[in-house]
C-alpha cells in the first residue's frame, strides 16, 4: 500500500542505505555544518586552507569519522575538539580516492554529540573538480580563471567531505584571492558590515560566503577570475567576462521573470535567496551547472 511503502523510507533507511560511491558512513555520523577557509594561488594551481566540519553522532559508541578524499596534501595534524587527533588514509583507489578516517575520543562517542573536526590541507593541480584555465582561454586573454566541476564524485578533490548526495549540510566560507580576481560561489555573499573575516594580505582580498540551506558535497561550487556583474533585480544578478558582460545581461534578462513564474505556478517561494547567474569564459566545456544560488552557464 502507499502508507506501506511512505512508512519504508524513513530517514534512518535511506542513510543505512550502502553508497557504493563514497566511504563515508552517515548512518554513523553525518556532517552538520562545514566551514571552509581557503587561498586560490593561480601560479601553483592549488586551493589551500581548512575545512573544518561539525559532526552529528547517531548512535553511540562510533568511535571513527570517515570521509572522502582524493588526491588531497594534508597538512600536518587533524584536530579534532580542537586537540590534536589520529586519523589514517587508506590505499588509494583510481575511482574513489581514500577513505581518511579521524579516531573519535572516547569521551566523544555517544548518540546525539556534535564533535568538530578540522583538517589543514591543499590540493593538487590536476584535481579532477578543479578546472584551471590559462588566460588564453579567456575572453580577455589577460588573467587566468578557476572554476570548479564536482558532479558526480569529485568533490573529495576539493575538500575532505562526506562525498554522497544523501549527506548535506549548509557551508560557509571565506576565500583569498588575488585583488584583480572576483571569487563567486554557490552561496550567498556576506557583506562588509556583516564580515567578520581577518583583513587580506597586500594584494589580496578576502570574499566571504554563508549557505544556509543544507547542500550536497557536490554542489559546493566556485569561480574565480575577471568578472564583471549587472543586476536584474534584487535577487539576480548576472556576472562573465567585462567585455561580453552586456551580453550576458542582454541574454538572461527575464530571469526574475521565471523565477516569479516558478513561484506562481508551484504555489512556493524560491529557497535560496538569490538566483545569480555566471556566463563562463568560451571554452567552458558543458552546456551548464545548476549550483545553488549561482548557475554556471556556457558562454
Amino acid at each position: 500500500s502507499i502508507q506501506s511503502v511512505r512508512m519504508s523510507f524513513s530517514e534512518k533507511d535511506l542513510y543505512g542505505r550502502s553508497d557504493a560511491s563514497s566511504y563515508a558512513r552517515p548512518l554513523d555520523a553525518v556532517s552538520n555544518h562545514i566551514d571552509l577557509v581557503w587561498e586560490i594561488d593561480f601560479s601553483t594551481q592549488t586551493i589551500s586552507g581548512t575545512c573544518e566540519h561539525l559532526v552529528k553522532l547517531l548512535r553511540a559508541g562510533v568511535s571513527e569519522v570517515c570521509f572522502d578524499t582524493s588526491n588531497l596534501v594534508i597538512n600536518g595534524d587533524v584536530i579534532v575538539n580542537g586537540q590534536i587527533g589520529s586519523y589514517s588514509l587508506s590505499d588509494h583507489d583510481p575511482v574513489l580516492g581514500r577513505c581518511l578516517s579521524v579516531t573519535l575520543p572516547i569521551e566523544s562517542q555517544y548518540e546525539g554529540n556534535s564533535v568538530s573536526i578540522l583538517f589543514h590541507y591543499s590540493t593538487v593541480p590536476d584535481a579532477s573538480a578543479i578546472q584551471w584555465l590559462k588566460p588564453s582561454n579567456t575572453k580577455s586573454k589577460k588573467h587566468p580563471f578557476v572554476f570548479t566541476q564536482s558532479q558526480a564524485i569529485h568533490a573529495r578533490t576539493l575538500l575532505p567531505c562526506m562525498d554522497t548526495p544523501g549527506v548535506k549540510a549548509p557551508y560557509t566560507a571565506k576565500v583569498t584571492a588575488p585583488n584583480w580576481c572576483t571569487v563567486l560561489m554557490s552561496a550567498v555573499a556576506v557583506t562588509s558590515s556583516e564580515s567578520k573575516a581577518t583583513p587580506a594580505p597586500p594584494g589580496k582580498t578576502v570574499f566571504e560566503w554563508t549557505q544556509t540551506v543544507p547542500t550536497s558535497a557536490y554542489l559546493i561550487a566556485l569561480a574565480a577570475g575577471e568578472l564583471e556583474a549587472r543586476e536584474v533585480s534584487a535577487r539576480v544578478r548576472i556576472w562573465a567576462e567585462p567585455s561580453v558582460i552586456h551580453l550576458a545581461h542582454h541574454e538572461f534578462s527575464e530571469t526574475e521573470e521565471f523565477l516569479s513564474a516558478a513561484e506562481k505556478i508551484t504555489g512556493m517561494p524560491y529557497a535560496w535567496g538569490r538566483y545569480d547567474v555566471l556566463c563562463l569564459p568560451p571554452s567552458f566545456p558543458y552546456g551548464g551547472m545548476e549550483n545553488p544560488c549561482l548557475t554556471f552557464a556556457t558562454p
